[in-house]
């Protein structure tokens, strides 16, 4: 993601698991397979 990201002038400053940020954010999530598999990727502008 962080290439494909480049290619557009922004650089990733976060990539984070969702199931570890709604444990970081106190979310009664369960281990579910959509959260283990997904991803956020925060970037910003170079």
């Amino acid at each position: 993601m962080a290439a494909l990201l480049a290619e557009y002038g922004l650089r990733v400053v976060a990539d984070d698991h969702l199931l570890d940020l709604a444990h970081t954010l106190g979310s009664p999530a369960r281990a579910r397979a959509s959260l283990r598999s997904g991803r956020v990727a925060v970037a910003e502008s170079r």
